[in-house]
């Protein structure tokens, strides 16, 4: 399907081929996605509330103002994603690829990113708030700003950009007024 083109009847499931889809503001609350092809998707301000993108494949897609708290992103790979101002709280990324995501003003807060890649990834404003990055790749991400009240990390790889002043990353962790310093739970 060319990018652009609506499709007339969308298979919507498990393995669908979704690549270039205009599904702006679609409710798919709960959908089963497992292993779908959304690259290049515009899903900008989709209702994905509880959905299983799982395995994923969402380079180069749109999901800005998206809500998909308690999603479930194991896996998936999201390069280059926009998710500006989405809701992303709850939700488990464990092992996604986000690297060069584009994740300003998102609420992940209480999100699994363990094992995540957010290499140059920006997170400028972004709620970390009681967020699970152990084991996370964070070379170059942009942490300009975010609120990394009570993150959980240990075993971070590369260096963000943009910690303030009162924040460092050391042996694997980040460190801060706030930080959760414990092993997650």
């Amino acid at each position: 399907m060319p990018p652009g083109q609506r499709p007339k009847k969308a298979n919507i499931g498990p393995g669908a081929n979704l690549n270039g889809v205009h599904l702006y503001g679609a409710v798919l609350t709960g959908a089963d996605l497992r292993n779908a092809q959304l690259v290049g998707a515009n899903l900008r301000g989709a209702n994905l509330k509880d959905a299983n993108l799982s395995g994923a494949k969402l380079d180069d897609a749109d999901l800005s103002g998206a809500d998909l708290s308690w999603a479930l992103l194991n896996d998936a790979s999201m390069n280059r994603v926009k998710l500006d101002g989405v809701e992303l709280s709850q939700a488990v990324l464990h092992g996604a690829d986000l690297s060069q995501a584009s994740l300003s003003h998102a609420d992940l807060s209480h999100a699994n990113l363990e094992s995540a890649n957010l290499q140059g990834a920006d997170l400028t404003h972004a709620s970390l708030r009681e967020t699970n990055l152990k084991n996370t790749n964070l070379e170059g991400a942009i942490l300009s700003d975010a609120n990394l009240s009570q993150v959980r990390t240990g075993g971070i790889s590369g260096k963000p950009t943009g910690l303030g002043k009162s924040w460092t990353c050391v042996g694997g962790y980040l460190a801060g007024p706030g930080a959760n310093l414990e092993e997650p739970g």
